[in-house]
């Protein structure tokens, strides 16, 4: 069945509806068929008489839409792997793809860490969620809200660190074999950017209290900053998807040395 898109609606008299490269005009009482009025801008399906008239106008439904939509997307998707997986799968090997698939798995849907707010509440982030917790400068206030947040430049890091195991199969250089260590590397480097974000947030917190009190207090102060600090520390756990990401970087890394030493050996 056809589909168009209603140009002019009903209200001020009849609509017009683009299908097949043409406008044709159509009237609420006699030719609309749902149960809402038409809208500028919708789709609808359209029947037409033998003749070539118009005889119906049904609205298409926005979620129909999105699901037809999406199902393209899947199936060109799908044709797209079958084309060139294969090629892909012999270029770089099924170990590699299949480590990069559970190390993307691990980073971005698996709980990274878990946080135990109180006894009856806690909370876990992935490690894509603390990198949007580290593009928001590592502070704790926006852990509530950081699954509505931007992952910025941290992102963009994710990602090349998670692709770069495939640079060393697409050119000659040697060097680049070195990309397989990459995401071991970037897990490393930001967990001690916010580790070390997180207690500089501690300590400012103490350098305040002591500017403010002097003193005795302060020292009171910095100790209660230090215990504060330890038992926040104490309250994070880590999830599944840090042991996960943990292991399969490990193994990248072993693939990626061991890649550097043979092509050394060979020279």
């Amino acid at each position: 069945m056809p589909r168009g898109k209603v140009m002019r609606d009903t209200n001020a008299g009849p609509g017009i509806v683009f299908v097949n490269g043409e406008q044709k005009e159509f009237l609420l009482e006699q030719h609309w068929k749902s149960g809402v009025p038409p809208k500028v801008g919708a789709t609808v399906e359209i029947q037409f008489t033998p003749q070539g008239e118009l005889l119906s106008l049904s609205l298409v439904d926005e979620a129909e839409i999105a699901r037809e939509q999406a199902q393209k997307a899947a199936a060109a998707a799908t044709s797209f792997a079958q084309k060139h997986g294969r090629s892909l799968v012999a270029r770089v090997g099924a170990p590699t793809l299949g480590a990069m698939g559970l190390l993307a798995i691990a980073w971005l849907y698996l709980a990274t860490v878990h946080v135990r707010i109180s006894a009856d509440f806690g909370q876990s982030a992935t490690f894509y969620e603390i990198l949007k917790l580290a593009n928001a400068g590592g502070d704790l206030e926006a852990l509530a809200s950081v699954k509505h947040g931007s992952a910025g430049i941290y992102g963009l890091f994710m990602w090349a660190a998670l692709l770069a195991p495939l640079a060393t199969h697409f050119h000659t250089n040697k060097h680049l074999a070195w990309g397989y260590c990459a995401p071991l590397v970037f897990m490393v480097s930001v967990g001690l950017s916010v580790y070390f974000e997180v207690k500089q947030q501690f300590s400012a917190s103490q350098n305040a209290m002591g500017a403010l009190f002097g003193g005795k207090p302060s020292r009171m102060m910095a100790d209660m900053a230090n215990e504060m600090l330890t038992i926040a520390l104490k309250a994070i756990s880590l999830g599944m998807g840090f042991y996960l990401a943990l292991l399969v970087a490990v193994v990248l890394a072993a693939i990626g040395v061991k890649k550097v030493l043979v092509s050394s050996y060979n020279v």
